[in-house]
């Protein structure tokens, strides 16, 4: 009887110091959070920083905390330190928008462009309209020598908004690189209306190299006459290129 009631008073006590410890390590993750916080708001960073390394380490599953431990790391200029928290909260949550776009920033400083990329598309999972986002990793793409991907993201944001001309001129040049003439013609016809004389005059030179790439000759001579009608003074040097183009065509 004696020996179960030291068990019991040993159990007892057992499950009290472990919920002491419970209540204290939770008031402490409080405590240094709230800290956190509030170092933060005065942008004492470092201060800011070595609570939420304590909030951390008490929970090492506490995503938020993770996340502004980066963030003010990132703020403080330390961006080894500040990458490494935020891939801990990325591996808690490989969705948050936040932490994605600060690990974005932190690669595209370390010239490190496809996990940039990786980030933005992990963006844009939850954020499909973030047109700001999908323009970065159009860009990305093209810097990364990405062709097609930069393509499908630029196709997407000329769909949204149409007036973008600049969008326009470089999926007429992309698909040029690539060998995708009709592609290519068909960005150059869109360029075609609107803007001043010199404007048309230059993507109407481009629709006529291309349609000379394709051997369509008779689309050629189309173009090289529109370019005669539209400037006029240069005229002579249209009807010439025709004329020599004319004669290779009856040589061949």
């Amino acid at each position: 009887m004696r020996i179960q009631l030291i068990f019991l008073l040993s159990a007892f006590f057992a499950l009290s110091n472990a919920s002491a410890k419970e209540i204290t390590l939770t008031d402490s993750v409080k405590k240094y959070k709230f800290l956190a916080k509030t170092a933060r708001q005065h942008k004492s960073y470092q201060e800011a920083a070595e609570f939420y390394r304590k909030v951390t380490l008490f929970d090492t599953t506490d995503q938020k905390s993770w996340f502004f431990l980066g963030d003010v790391l990132y703020r403080s200029r330390d961006l080894v330190k500040a990458q490494a928290a935020f891939v801990s909260a990325m591996k808690l949550d490989s969705l948050h928008v936040n932490t994605n776009i600060r690990l974005y920033s932190v690669y595209s400083q370390e010239s490190d462009l496809e996990s940039a990329a990786a980030a933005l598309e992990r963006v844009l999972i939850v954020k499909p309209k973030k047109e700001e986002y999908r323009r970065k990793l159009a860009d990305l793409y093209r810097l990364q020598g990405d062709s097609q991907r930069a393509i499908f993201h630029y196709e997407i944001l000329i769909d949204a908004d149409q007036s973008d001309k600049n969008i326009v001129e470089i999926l007429a040049v992309m698909n040029q690189d690539i060998g995708n003439i009709n592609e290519a013609l068909k960005w150059r016809r869109a360029l075609l209306s609107g803007g001043d004389i010199g404007s048309q005059v230059e993507q109407l030179e481009g629709v006529t190299a291309l349609h000379l790439e394709l051997e369509n000759y008779v689309e050629v001579f189309g173009s090289l006459y529109r370019l005669a009608l539209l400037d006029a003074s240069n005229g002579y040097s249209y009807y010439k290129r025709a004329e020599e183009l004319a004669e290779k065509i009856a040589q061949e």
